[in-house]
Formats: C-alpha cells, sequence, structure tokens
C-alpha cells in the first residue's frame, strides 16, 4: 500500500518555535489530512494484470508522459507507463492541501546551490525546487496551475529554423488538449 508522508517538520520546529506550522493543532491536522487523504486510488486496484510485451514503454508518468501515453492508447497500442513515484495521493486533489505535498515523499526536494542573491531567509541560501514525484510529475504539487506559454517563444523557435513550431501551428495541440469530456457526451474548453 502506498501512502503520502507529509513534510518532515522536525528540521523547522525547535521546542520554542513559534512558526504556525509547529504547533501542536497543525500538526494534528496533518496527521488527520496524511490518514483521510494520505492513500493513493491505486489502493483500490492493488492486482493489475501486466502484459509480457508492449508496443511502447514510456519512463516518467509527468505531465508529457501521460499525454503521450494516452495518446498512443488511442490506437488500442499496449502501452507501459513507468513512474518512480507513487500514484497520486488523494488529498493532492485538494487545492488548499497542495503547500502540504511539498518536501512530502511526493517531491524529489530539489534544491539549488547556495544563492548570493536569492533565498537569503532559507539555512543555506539555497532556494527550493519542487518537482514531483508521482503520477502528474510537478503537475501534481504546482497548484494545478495550466499556462501555455509565450507565444513569442514559439515564434521565435520557428523563426530560429524549428519548422511548425509558431504559436499559430501548436495552437491547434493546445486547444486538443485543453478539451475536456462531459459526462453528457459534450466537450468545453478550459477556462
Amino acid at each position: 500500500m502506498m501512502s503520502w508522508v507529509p513534510p518532515n517538520l522536525t528540521s523547522l520546529c525547535s521546542s520554542n518555535s513559534v512558526i504556525s506550522t509547529c504547533q501542536p493543532s497543525t500538526i494534528m491536522f496533518l496527521t488527520l489530512v496524511a490518514n483521510l487523504f494520505g492513500h493513493s486510488k491505486d489502493d483500490s486496484y492493488p492486482n493489475y494484470d501486466t502484459e509480457k510485451e508492449y508496443d511502447f514503454v514510456i519512463v516518467g508518468a509527468g505531465s508529457a508522459g501521460c499525454v503521450l501515453a494516452n495518446r498512443l492508447s488511442e490506437v488500442q497500442w499496449k502501452i507501459l507507463l513507468l513512474e518512480a513515484g507513487m500514484e497520486e495521493p488523494n488529498v493532492g486533489s485538494v487545492p488548499a492541501f497542495v503547500p502540504m505535498l511539498i518536501g512530502s515523499n511526493i517531491d524529489w526536494m530539489y534544491q539549488t546551490y547556495p544563492q548570493p542573491y536569492a533565498c537569503l531567509s532559507r539555512a543555506g541560501k539555497a532556494c527550493l525546487v519542487p518537482r514531483g514525484k508521482v503520477m502528474g510529475g510537478s503537475s501534481t504539487i504546482n497548484f494545478m496551475i495550466y499556462v501555455r506559454g509565450n507565444q513569442r517563444d514559439y515564434d521565435e523557435w520557428a523563426e530560429a529554423g524549428n519548422d511548425g513550431w509558431s504559436y499559430e501551428e501548436v495552437l491547434p495541440y493546445f486547444l486538443k488538449s485543453e478539451l475536456e469530456p462531459r459526462d453528457s457526451g459534450s466537450e468545453s474548453t478550459l477556462p
């Protein structure tokens, strides 16, 4: 059984700490959230039938890997999608709980080398770079934010000789990925 484990607060909390996350009520709340929402949907389906052969093996179930697996499966190919982390825990479906995912067992916990002009309040002056180690990758721990990218960047790629990468040429793919199927059979785009 895979479970989400909240960030370890012991490095932040000393016996005389005034940080609100160190208060007993906050620690009790984190414990409650972990027990109620820490499990993944995988726990309901513990036995998967696995194939011996696959048409495609995709390593990394982040945003790109999941979309690629979905697109390839449209043609009924056998796809194996591998991910180092666990399935997204239920706690990841609640935007207000996302800060509790950063620094937890579904975060690779990367940080920069010490910075002379940034992250000066952090011990060691190193900036945190949260990256998801979970199905969905970093999109699981980024507050459910979706951004297309700057139109000018795409146009500059095309001008640099990358045919097919202008904003106008990639826009149909953005729109396709933004379609949200509805139960009624109709579709809507993201706002």
